[in-house]
């Protein structure tokens, strides 16, 4: 009896030690195990502070930025102010206003504005609106029709500014704007031309006979004419894929008529700014 109470006696002291190890080890481990969730917040609060930091940094740039380009927009604004419509340049702003809406002239009043209405169906006139909308870089003023595009196209476009309006063509023509024109543009742009040209109602009874003629030919007779009128370029330019700007201007230079294309006059009897520059 003696020796069974001290063997329970001595499997009581071992379970006793037992379990004050595990609660020793409990108690060591614990420190880790219940500071994880303030470890965890702590670099939430860090991370969450360099995030806004990272946001703040950006922000101030983006506003740096935002004000160069704006100042250089309002520089090139004031300068063909000055240069070019000294006398008028608030004439033109209220032109502007009444041709547009928020700041965003649409395509349809670009060419009411310009009188040229009959090429508002046809993709030349909307070739014309983008050439327009990319005189100015769409990174520094959007991608509308603004104010200050409007006023770059007119400076481009009016008065005796015949390098300007080289320039413009050439943007019409350059439809990827990658500083060259291609087969493919200068094809498609020429397709653009001859269907506005079809388009019209001539007047004048030569003009009447070309425009019936050339409608008479059957489409593919027409299409196999321009890939001809196109390689004859590209090979007077000496260039197989592409033209610079230089030869497309002797290209141009060379066309019969062209010297009226050039002095552009769509709204001779029009009291508008863009006709008042120009006579």
């Amino acid at each position: 009896m003696g020796q069974s109470q001290s063997q329970e006696n001595e499997d009581e002291k071992e379970d006793k030690t037992q379990n004050e190890k595990k609660k020793s080890e409990k108690v060591q481990i614990s420190p880790y195990v219940d500071g994880m969730p303030v470890l965890q917040s702590k670099l939430q609060k860090l991370i969450k502070k360099e995030d806004n930091e990272k946001q703040q940094n950006n922000e101030v740039y983006q506003m740096k930025e935002s004000k160069e380009i704006n100042t250089d927009i309002h520089q090139e604004i004031q300068l063909i102010e000055q240069n070019r419509f000294q006398n008028c340049s608030d004439h033109i702003r209220q032109e502007f206003e009444s041709f547009s809406n928020e700041n965003k002239m649409s395509q349809r009043k670009l060419l009411e504005y310009f009188g040229l209405q009959d090429l508002e169906k046809q993709r030349l006139g909307t070739r014309f609106f983008l050439t327009c909308k990319s005189t100015l870089s769409q990174e520094k003023t959007g991608p509308y029709l603004d104010y200050s595009k409007f006023l770059k196209t007119l400076s481009m476009l009016s008065g005796n500014n015949e390098d300007g309006r080289f320039q413009f063509l050439y943007q019409l023509f350059d439809i990827n704007l990658d500083g060259k024109i291609e087969k493919d543009e200068m094809r498609d742009i020429l397709q653009m031309i001859l269907d506005a040209l079809l388009s019209v109602t001539y007047e004048d009874d030569d003009l009447k006979n070309l425009s019936k003629k050339i409608q008479g030919e059957q489409e593919r007779m027409i299409s196999l004419a321009l890939d001809q009128i196109t390689s004859e370029i590209f090979d007077s330019a000496n260039e197989t894929n592409s033209i610079n700007f230089q030869k497309w201007k002797n290209w141009i230079s060379q066309i019969e008529g062209f010297q009226q294309v050039i002095r552009f006059d769509p709204q001779a009897n029009s009291n508008n700014t863009y006709t008042q520059q120009k006579n």
